[in-house]
């Protein structure tokens, strides 16, 4: 049998929050009604066709739905983002 640490088991936890974080965020950029990648395939659609403008308010609203995806799932608080 192993025995590990009080360290190594909290190190453990802490990478298993984290990696939990990280694919709760990574299914929520990708949702294809609610996440923020489709609003940045829309602004390289947007820009690949000369629409400037709209290409710029769908990086907008990516980026602003990307900021709450992170605010919706952040990191544990001994976490560093």
């Amino acid at each position: 049998m192993i025995h590990k640490t009080a360290e190594q088991i909290e190190v453990e936890r802490k990478e298993s929050a984290i990696q939990a974080v990280e694919t709760q965020r990574l299914a929520a950029y990708a949702n294809p009604q609610t996440g923020s990648d489709r609003h940045f395939a829309e602004a390289v659609r947007l820009d690949a066709i000369g629409d400037t403008a709209g290409a710029e308010a769908a990086r907008t609203a990516g980026l602003a739905r990307y900021d709450e995806i992170r605010s919706q799932f952040p990191w544990p608080d001994d976490a560093a983002e």
